[in-house]
């Protein structure tokens, strides 16, 4: 798969490493970020949960703070949580073995999305979540996960997954495919090369990023040291200058875009 640079992304990229720097550091107050989506607070949640440490905001947006507070912030909420109010998606951690709160979390994605986009999206979405949830027991060698969705303009999906497990480049070792670099290793995952034997897995992050990118949607992987963001035209690479333990995907998407869910997934 070909690599390419793109600087708007790398910007992006950037900034969440200055703020993850800034949790590795013991800061906890996060009043200097100026905007919450899923790809830039997840990772500070997951990072500082890691860490046991709880994560605050004394920043003057009474609005960041009313959020902050309504999607259960620092620590996460159940999906099913009676604080959470209507239209918000809330930061959530999952037993892995609890496919049914995975499910009512689903359930408040699709409702916050057009009527119209749900149908094309209801398969995406469930592929998406239950492939990376399969990824995440086979692989990560650890018992729950992080989710965390945002809706806007009833058009546009951001979704955050992730785990602090043993990552990309430690699951492949001992295979095949074992990598000497966490961004070789999240290659591999990318090109559908499986760490397990059985050659009918491994396709299921490939089928992601198809799925994503051919809407016209964003991907972005992050492990070890190693980040990368897809686009249907670019993909790029980004070196971190701490180590992310465990892996994260967010799958930012174009509801309008997104099509016949078989009919995109046919010749992977």
């Amino acid at each position: 798969m070909e690599i390419r640079n793109a600087d708007k992304l790398i910007v992006k990229i950037s900034e969440l490493v200055k703020n993850l720097k800034e949790i590795e550091d013991g800061i906890t107050d996060i009043s200097y970020i100026d905007w919450v989506k899923p790809s830039n607070l997840l990772p500070l949640v997951v990072a500082a949960n890691t860490k046991n440490l709880k994560l605050t905001y004394a920043g003057k947006s009474a609005e960041i703070r009313a959020y902050l507070r309504a999607i259960g912030f620092p620590t996460g909420t159940l999906p099913t949580g009676s604080r959470i109010k209507k239209g918000l998606l809330p930061i959530t951690k999952l037993p892995c073995e609890d496919v049914r709160l995975l499910t009512a979390y689903e359930e408040k994605v699709l409702k916050c999305v057009a009527e119209k986009y749900r149908s094309n999206f209801l398969q995406t979405l469930k592929y998406s979540t239950s492939e990376l949830l399969a990824n995440i027991k086979e692989h990560a060698k650890i018992d729950s996960y992080w989710i965390f969705a945002q809706c806007w303009s009833k058009n546009i999906c951001e979704i955050c997954i992730a785990d602090a497990g043993i990552g990309y480049k430690k699951s492949y070792e001992g295979t095949r495919f074992a990598a000497t670099t966490h961004e070789m290793a999240i290659v591999n995952a990318m090109d559908g090369k499986s760490s397990k034997s059985d050659t009918e897995r491994g396709t299921g992050l490939r089928s992601i990023i198809k799925l994503v990118t051919e809407s016209n949607g964003e991907i972005g992987i992050m492990s070890g040291d190693a980040s990368i963001s897809i686009t249907k035209n670019k993909i790029v690479p980004f070196r971190l200058p701490l180590q992310w333990k465990g892996s994260l995907i967010s799958l930012k998407l174009e509801l309008k875009n997104i099509g016949n869910f078989y009919d995109c997934l046919r010749n992977i």
